[in-house]
């Protein structure tokens, strides 16, 4: 996840539909991870990474670009789904210990986490249909909320 972060800060990326994804802003973590990424220092310790992997068959076979932030949480985070495995990290002093002790890789426990993830799919999945703007003819088909 730290490489997919700094690799979307430091370039600009083209989707598929041609628009240019706009790059991260990481400040401090930008050089932070360049230098974690080629070993001259170990891992950022005001940074976690809290992995879940999906057990539901939409998120296994979803798969989304890095996004920033997240509505429900307060604090900068980045998250990533690519086939059921669902990556948040969160950056930052102001991350609360017990985020830290949730992290895959600095934590003593190193978890990970499972869960079903698909309520959470349909809901962005919704929120993206809802908030779309149709272009050309209308699709064949219509989204019903469960």
């Amino acid at each position: 996840m730290i490489s997919l972060l700094w690799r979307a800060a430091i370039h600009d990326w083209r989707m598929s539909d041609g628009s240019i994804k706009k790059r991260f802003d990481l400040g401090i973590h930008e050089e932070r991870f360049r230098k974690y990424l080629l070993g001259e220092t170990g891992f950022p310790p005001d940074v976690t990474v809290v992995v879940t992997v999906c057990v539901d068959a939409l998120s296994r076979s979803s798969f989304t670009s890095p996004s920033e932030g997240t509505p429900d949480n307060p604090h900068t985070c980045f998250t990533f789904l690519g086939r059921g495995v669902y990556f948040q990290t969160l950056v930052g002093e102001d991350v609360p210990p017990s985020f830290h002790r949730m992290c895959c890789y600095s934590s003593p426990e190193q978890f990970i986490f499972v869960r079903n993830g698909e309520k959470k799919i349909l809901d962005a999945y919704l929120n993206l249909f809802a908030t779309a703007e149709p272009v050309g003819k209308e699709p064949p088909y219509r989204i019903v909320p469960t």
